[in-house]
C-alpha cells in the first residue's frame, strides 16, 4: 500500500534503514507534499496531527524536517525537488511551496548556516522552473512556425509549372476510404490488445480466494546418514535443523508444525484478529495488516516459504505471507503480501504460537 508524504516521513523516522532503501527506489515524490509543507509550517496543524496520531509534537516535527532535508538534497537532479514538488508541477504550486519552505527554514527559527543555504537554493530552484515554463510556449510556437514554413517551401518546390484546377486535394474525399480503413485497423488492434491483456491478468492474478491453496503435505528427505534432517514446510523451501535438536522421527515434528500453520491461517480468517487487537499482542508493524483484517468482509491467508530453526524453547521460522481481502464497498479482492516471522514454543509436547510478525511490502 502506497503511503502519503506525511506517512512516509514518519515511517522513515521510525525505520531509517528500510526507509532509505525504499526512498532510493522511488522515482517520484509521494502524494501530499503540499499538505506536508502546510503541517510543517503551522505549529497548530502539526500539534493537532500529532494528537490524533498519538505521537509527540517534537517527534512529528523532527520527522517532517528530516524528510524535507532529504528531498531538498536532490535539488541538483531536478529544480522541482528543490521546491519539494512533483515533476511538471504548475508555477502556482511552485510559488506556494517556495513561500512555505521559506517560512519553515527561516533563519529566525533556525539560526544556522544550513537555513541560509536552503533559502538561496529554494529561490534558485524557483527561478529555474519559472524560466523553463516561460521558455516552453515560445519554443513550441517557434517550432510550429518553422514547420509551417518548411511545409510551404516543400510544397512550392514540388508544385509543377502548370496547375489542374479540378485536381484532388490532399484531404479530399478520395483519401477518406483509405483513412477509414486505417482507423478501423487501429481500433481492431486496440480492442485485441485490451482483450489479450485481460486474459493475461486473469491467468497471472488470482481472481478469488479459491486460488489460495494450502499445502497439507510435508515432504521429507534424508541427505545423510547423520541425524541432520532436511524437510519442506508449506512450500518448496528447505530448512536444516541443528543436529543436536533433531531426531530421526522429525517427520512427525514437521507435520505438527504444518498442522499448526494451517490452524493459524484459519484462525486469522476468523475471529482471532479481534482478540489480538484487544490484547495488543501484535507488533507495531503488524497493526496495519490487522486493521485490514478487521475492516474486511472476507479474508484469506496463506503462509508459505518458511525456514525453521530449532530454539531452546521450540522453533523459530521466517517466511512469507499472502493475504486476500474483500471489503463491503468494493466488488473485487485486494491482495497484500510480505514477510512474516513466527516463534513457536513446545510445552509438554504441545506447540503454541508465542509471537508472530507481518511486514507488508510497500512497493
Amino acid at each position: 500500500m502506497k503511503k502519503s508524504a506525511i506517512q512516509f516521513a514518519l515511517y522513515l523516522h521510525a525505520h531509517p534503514h528500510t526507509g532509505l532503501e525504499q526512498w532510493k527506489l522511488m522515482r517520484a515524490l509521494p502524494q501530499g507534499m503540499s499538505e506536508l509543507l502546510q503541517v510543517t509550517s503551522s505549529s497548530k496543524k502539526r500539534q493537532a496531527l500529532a494528537d490524533t496520531s498519538g505521537i509527540e509534537d517534537s517527534v512529528m516535527r523532527e520527522a517532517l524536517h528530516s524528510f524535507l532535508r532529504l528531498v531538498l538534497a536532490d535539488h541538483n537532479t531536478s529544480p522541482y525537488r528543490g521546491l519539494a514538488t512533483r515533476e511538471q508541477a504548475s508555477l502556482e504550486t511552485c510559488k506556494k511551496h517556495k513561500k512555505l519552505l521559506r517560512n519553515i527554514f527561516h533563519p529566525d527559527r533556525f539560526p544556522d548556516e544550513y537555513c541560509h543555504e536552503v533559502m538561496q537554493q529554494v529561490q534558485h530552484s524557483y527561478d529555474q522552473i519559472e524560466g523553463l515554463q516561460k521558455i516552453k510556449p515560445i519554443e513550441t510556437q517557434s517550432d510550429s512556425e518553422s514547420s509551417q514554413i518548411s511545409r510551404k517551401e516543400s510544397y512550392r518546390t514540388s508544385k509543377p509549372d502548370f496547375v489542374i484546377d479540378h485536381a484532388p486535394r490532399y484531404s479530399s474525399s478520395y483519401n477518406k476510404p483509405y483513412e477509414k480503413k486505417q482507423i478501423n485497423y487501429v481500433l481492431v488492434a486496440g480492442v485485441a490488445g485490451i482483450a489479450l491483456l485481460g486474459v493475461l491478468i486473469m491467468l497471472v492474478v488470482p481472481s478469488g480466494p479459491q486460488s489460495i491453496v494450502r499445502q497439507n503435505v510435508v515432504s521429507i528427505s534424508n541427505d545423510s546418514p547423520t541425524q541432520t534432517e532436511q524437510f519442506t514446510l508449506a512450500s518448496s523451501v528447505s530448512s536444516k535443523f541443528p543436529s543436536q535438536s533433531v531426531e530421526p522421527s522429525d517427520d512427525a515434528q514437521a507435520s505438527r508444525i504444518q498442522a499448526l500453520l494451517n490452524e493459524f491461517e484459519l484462525a486469522l480468517e476468523g475471529d482471532l484478529i479481534a482478540e489480538l487487537k484487544a490484547s495488543n499482542i501484535a507488533s507495531q508493524s503488524s497493526k496495519q495488516i490487522i486493521d485490514l483484517f478487521l475492516s474486511a468482509k472476507n479474508k484469506k491467508v496463506f503462509l508459505h516459504d518458511f525456514s525453521w530453526k530449532a530454539t531452546p524453547s521450540g522453533f523459530y521460522g521466517e517466511g512469507e505471507f499472502l493475504t486476500r481481502f474483500e471489503f463491503h464497498d468494493r466488488q473485487q479482492w485486494i491482495t497484500r503480501r510480505g514477510k512474516s516471522s513466527i516463534t513457536l514454543s513446545d510445552e509438554n509436547s504441545k506447540l503454541l504460537i508465542k509471537q508472530f510478525h507481518f511486514e507488508d511490502n510497500l512497493h
